[in-house]
């Protein structure tokens, strides 16, 4: 133990007692409780809920489910694996813009305009990956033209929102196209957030 350098020995101290205190019985009824608490308040609050909200969030809780698969069998970094985990985040949003008054239509253009702004995110750094270990130069660019496409197309039903995607995607493509290490993923993913959070300012303007 003290050959170890010490901040490795108090992480892996750290490691041993967070294992210990999750095991205790008492760590295991707070998460009872808590969990029962939890589920009573989703159960009184939903049946106060329309249909519409019922629905979203049984959707909600099969992609949950599905993503939850994903992540048991460690596929959760596989692209069929994150490109469901971006389907899935976005479609959260829906019981709770349901449930404000927001219309069907406008819950369902918002959801698919972040599924591909994150699905945009996704090809993007993956291309850049993808050139820097395997060499390939082209990688990515066609997940990303089918993502253009679907843009164009939610463009021809509301185009001032799609805007909002069309920004996220600018970043996502300027990305790829620049080629840069991965060791500037970091603060390409800052950049993808930031970018991530004006769209949503975006669209929130824009449903009001």
């Amino acid at each position: 133990m003290h050959s170890l350098p010490m901040s490795r020995w108090f992480y892996c101290s750290g490691s041993a007692v967070r294992r210990h205190c999750v095991r205790t019985p008492r760590a295991q009824k707070k998460l009872l409780l808590s969990g029962l608490g939890s589920t009573t308040a989703f159960a009184i609050a939903l049946s106060g809920c329309g249909n519409s909200v019922r629905y979203a969030v049984a959707v909600n809780v099969l992609c949950v489910s599905v993503a939850l698969a994903f992540i048991w069998k460690g596929r959760e970094r596989s692209l069929l694996g994150e490109l469901w985990i971006a389907l899935t985040l976005p479609l959260a949003a829906l019981p709770v813009a349901l449930a404000n008054g927001v219309s069907t239509n406008s819950c369902l253009l918002m959801s698919a305009r972040f599924v591909l702004a994150h699905t945009a995110g996704i090809f993007g750094v993956r291309g850049i990956i993808a050139e820097f270990k395997q060499g390939n130069r082209a990688a990515g660019y066609a997940g990303l033209l089918v993502v253009a496409l679907g843009i164009a197309a939610l463009a021809g039903i509301s185009l001032s929102p799609s805007l909002a995607c069309g920004a996220f995607y600018v970043v996502a493509l300027g990305a790829r196209l620049m080629r840069p290490s991965p060791k500037s993923l970091r603060q390409i993913g800052w950049l993808l957030i930031g970018a991530s959070t004006v769209q949503a300012a975006w669209l929130a303007l824009a449903l009001r």
